[in-house]
């Protein structure tokens, strides 16, 4: 059996059963939630790491400075999903024969992002490859009410920052088959090629009634399915409440583009949590749906598959 055949999720699995994780010293560890989170002295850690290779994540039409940016912004999408402040982080970067220039251009979005959420960059590696391949680790620190995923009740609210399928409908449509408004296909290629963590936003959640939560970097539909195992509740989506930017759902429904597969593609990089309290959530976020008892994921009690992003598919939305 092959890695397509276990998929990324059996994948994990197969190497978490191989590490020797019995320590009370781990909280968290691999495989559990966004970040392990582990226990030094008398404080805690939250430790993640994310790799972005040129082929499967990175299209040729990303520019270096975006490439940087990306690597390092969805790390600290794991720190914000765990409601953590982010503090340093180290990268290692595999590159072919590019320019000083294009060099220079990836290390200024690598210490953009950083910066621009009060962490940085304090070392890494470097060495040739036939292609960019970038894996950056970041170590953070939780709050008092460090969100996991697996900390969901039934009879809670589902909720979501900001707005999903933009990215998604950028990754759709990058191979130019599909037509798009200009000022369309700029929002949604902002958004896949300069995603924003919502490092404030999972700080505010976890401090006002947040009971889990999880980042969509994998699509919406296959984050709350993550979400549900891990609380072992389930989950009820109001499609109508899914905040889509309508000029993103108009240009899909013109190129025959589902609108359900384009909020599963990911990319969106916002936080799904649940919450005990509908009014204290950020500004930016939907209340869309319900957890019960019954483990399940349903859209309008409509049970459905969800399928999401998985590095280890034949066929996948964002391979370039």
């Amino acid at each position: 059996m092959r890695l397509n055949n276990l998929g990324e999720i059996g994948a994990i699995k197969k190497i978490t059963q191989t590490l020797d994780i019995d320590s009370q010293k781990i909280i968290r560890g691999p495989g559990e939630d966004d970040c392990a989170v582990v226990r030094t002295n008398n404080e805690k850690l939250l430790f993640a790491s994310d790799m972005l290779t040129r082929t499967r994540h990175l299209p040729k039409e990303m520019p270096y400075h975006n490439i940087g940016w990306t690597a390092v912004a969805v790390n600290l999408s794991d720190i914000a999903a765990m409601g953590g402040h982010p503090l340093f982080l180290t990268s290692s970067i595999g590159t072919p024969n590019i320019t000083k220039e294009q060099l220079t251009q990836l290390t200024k979005g690598m210490n953009e992002c950083s910066r621009k959420h009060d962490s940085y960059i304090v070392g890494g590696d470097l060495c040739q490859h036939r292609e960019i391949v970038i894996n950056c680790s970041i170590i953070g620190k939780p709050t008092k009410n460090t969100l996991y995923r697996d900390g969901a009740n039934p009879q809670e609210y589902l909720a979501v920052t900001g707005q999903v399928g933009t990215a998604g409908l950028a990754a759709k449509t990058i191979t130019g088959k599909h037509k798009l408004p200009e000022k369309v296909r700029k929002k949604a290629f902002k958004q896949l090629f300069k995603p924003n963590p919502r490092i404030k936003e999972g700080q505010y959640i976890s401090k006002n009634g947040g009971t889990s939560a999880i980042d969509v970097s994998d699509g919406l539909l296959h984050s709350t399915k993550q979400l549900s195992n891990a609380s072992k509740i389930g989950i009820n989506i109001d499609s109508s409440k899914i905040p889509i930017d309508p000029e993103i759902k108009s240009s899909a429904k013109k190129n025959n583009i589902d609108i359900m597969e384009l909020i599963d593609i990911g990319g969106d990089y916002e936080i799904l949590f649940t919450t005990k309290k509908p009014n204290k959530i950020p500004e930016n976020a939907s209340i869309i749906g319900k957890t019960k008892e019954k483990q399940e994921v349903t859209i309008d009690h409509q049970k459905i598959d969800t399928t999401g992003y998985d590095h280890f598919k034949p066929e996948n939305p964002k391979e370039n």
